[in-house]
C-alpha cells in the first residue's frame, strides 16, 4: 500500500506567486499615487491661516503685508511650516488687495510642479502639474 504525501506541488506554488506579483504590480501605483495627493495637500491649511492672519491684519492696520519667504518674520505673525515643508510660502500685498503663494518645491513630489494661491476674497486656485492630484477653492474647501 503507498503512503499518498499530501501537499502542493511546484506548478501551483508558482502561479500563486504569479498571481501574488500581478496583483501587487497593480495596486503599487495607486498606493503611490494617494501619498502624492497626501503630500500636495499640506498647502490648503497653510494658505487658510495665512488668508485669516492676512484678514485680522488689514482689520488693524487698513492695508494688506507683504510675506516674505521667511514667513515666521511677516508681521501677520504666521507660523513656520518647518523644515519638511514641501512648499514656499510668499504673499504679495497692496492696501486693499493680496495674493498668497503656494510654491511646490523641486523633486518634492516626484516630477509635479506647480502652484497654489488664495487672494483677499478667499478664492484660490492651483496650477502646474499639481492641479491633477488636487482641488482647491479657496477658503471654502
Amino acid at each position: 500500500m503507498k503512503s499518498m504525501k499530501k501537499g502542493f506541488t511546484l506548478v501551483e506554488l508558482m502561479v500563486v506567486i504569479v498571481i501574488i506579483g500581478i496583483l501587487a504590480a497593480l495596486a503599487i501605483p495607486r498606493f503611490m499615487a494617494a501619498g502624492d495627493k497626501a503630500k500636495v495637500s499640506e498647502f490648503k491649511p497653510i494658505l487658510k491661516q495665512m488668508y485669516t492672519l492676512e484678514l485680522a491684519y488689514a482689520t488693524e492696520n487698513d492695508t494688506y503685508t507683504a510675506v516674505t519667504a521667511d514667513i515666521t518674520a511677516s508681521p501677520i505673525g504666521m507660523d513656520d511650516p518647518g523644515t519638511r515643508a514641501r512648499f514656499n510660502y510668499t504673499g504679495a500685498a497692496a492696501t486693499t488687495t493680496f495674493e498668497g503663494n503656494a510654491v511646490l518645491k523641486a523633486n518634492s513630489v516626484r516630477t509635479y510642479t506647480g502652484t497654489a494661491t488664495i487672494n483677499q476674497a478667499g478664492a484660490g486656485g492651483v496650477t502646474g502639474t499639481i492641479s491633477s492630484l488636487t482641488t482647491y477653492g479657496g477658503v471654502g474647501n
